[in-house]
């Protein structure tokens, strides 16, 4: 987590050198792999979708959604993670192509472990719980050439977004790059890491802009 915190903080710091496009885009939606990490746990794989829309001038509504399992080993039968948020978000233009990027979020984590046959035969074995509360970040996004954009954002939410720890609060630091194809699709590449349980989260998204619908 340290490293990831020391990472955003050198992007930003490097961002308004290189910042030399027109700003980023807020209507988009994403969809692709996501890998994820846990102490205990291996083998995390899923997928994750959402999307931003910008309603009003430096406006935007948000919603993310991540599912992962995990192998669990003999006796648990596995281990699955469900999260999502619904967010509103402002952005902040601090150069012509690099904006000062703020989110507050619902969040909602779900885990379940199991079901399992293994600990006594002919008993099912599992368990689930689910925690919502909030997630609140802050962050820089630039364009560092027409096509390339940079991000960073460390956040803090109450429910265990990526380490799963619902009796903890966590800090997630995050980095990430785009590349623009053509002004509709890109591809991402982000990579997000929690103080709690050494969690991380890698993640492989198609991305594609719209026009404003309203």
């Amino acid at each position: 987590m340290k490293r990831t915190c020391i990472a955003v903080v050198i992007i930003a710091a490097l961002l308004p050198m290189a910042a030399i496009a027109d700003g980023p885009s807020y209507n988009l939606m994403y969809a692709g792999y996501a890998k994820g990490s846990v102490s205990s746990y291996s083998g995390g794989k899923g997928y994750i979708f959402g999307g931003n829309y910008e309603f009003y001038p430096n406006w935007f509504f948000g919603f993310d959604y991540y599912h992962n399992s995990y192998d669990g080993g003999y006796l648990t039968g596995g281990f699955f993670t469900t999260d999502y948020t619904i967010s509103l978000g402002a952005h902040m233009p601090l150069t012509d192509s690099m904006d000062l990027v703020g989110r507050v979020a619902y969040a909602d984590d779900h885990w379940k472990q199991g079901p399992s046959t293994n600990l006594f035969p002919g008993f099912t074995v599992s368990s689930s719980n689910t925690k919502t509360g909030y997630d609140v970040s802050i962050g820089v996004r630039a364009m560092a050439t027409d096509n390339w954009e940079l991000n960073a954002y460390l956040a803090q939410d109450d429910v265990g977004l990526l380490s799963h720890d619902q009796n903890n609060s966590e800090t997630v630091g995050s980095i990430g790059t785009v590349y623009n194809f053509t002004d509709q699709f890109a591809m991402q590449l982000n990579y997000a890491r929690s103080n709690q349980s050494s969690s991380s989260l890698l993640m492989l998204t198609a991305r594609w802009y719209f026009q404003e619908i309203f």
